[in-house]
């Protein structure tokens, strides 16, 4: 075979093998919607940045699962409908993903650093067991967390979350558990 067919067969595989990984293409289409209501929250009768006390536990008491769940209650308050259409009737809070979200198990991450306990996350859940966990790791919607439907004439709903130890990664060490979420309210 002459060196000129052998560079021309090479050049046509080299052709096809990169047109066939630049195929492809697709498109993305992104929605949304920005409304005008509003509503007042407070969690555990703060607003702004609450502080979440979980009990101390023995690291033993994180072999079986989770543990020291701590009730987390939404109060939200004066909420305004807005002028949507539709009008906006549920809302729902969603914990936004940051620094501190595992995205492998959902749960919220410890700090590091010699003070603090080893292998242990913090579970949000909607009840006070693992059956409730809900999964920081997804988006609005798919987190676990339920919405509620505003009652006509009405601009009060509530929400009661737990917030508990949980051992990941091995066994829990002790230490300091130190932790942060930060949330929005999704408006449906």
């Amino acid at each position: 075979m002459s060196k000129l067919l052998r560079s021309a067969a090479l050049v046509a595989g080299l052709g096809i093998a990169f047109g066939a990984s630049a195929a492809g293409n697709g498109t993305i289409n992104i929605t949304g919607r920005i409304t005008s209501a509003s509503c007042t929250v407070t969690v555990n009768g703060s607003t702004g940045t609450t502080a979440v006390v979980l009990p101390t536990v023995q690291t033993t008491d994180l072999a079986a699962g989770a543990t020291g769940f701590t009730a987390v209650n939404f109060a939200i308050t004066g909420c305004s409908a807005g002028t949507d259409t539709p009008a906006i009737t549920q809302v729902r809070p969603y914990f936004e993903q940051g620094p501190t979200t595992d995205l492998t198990t959902g749960y919220l991450s410890n700090k590091t650093g010699s003070t603090y306990a080893a292998n242990v996350e913090v579970m949000l859940s909607s009840t006070a067991s693992t059956a409730g966990k809900l999964d920081l790791s997804k988006g609005p919607g798919a987190q676990g967390v339920t919405a509620v439907t505003l009652p006509a004439g009405s601009s009060v709903a509530n929400f009661t979350y737990y917030a508990a130890y949980i051992a990941n990664g091995g066994t829990a060490g002790a230490g300091l558990v130190s932790t942060s979420v930060q949330y929005t309210l999704d408006y449906l």
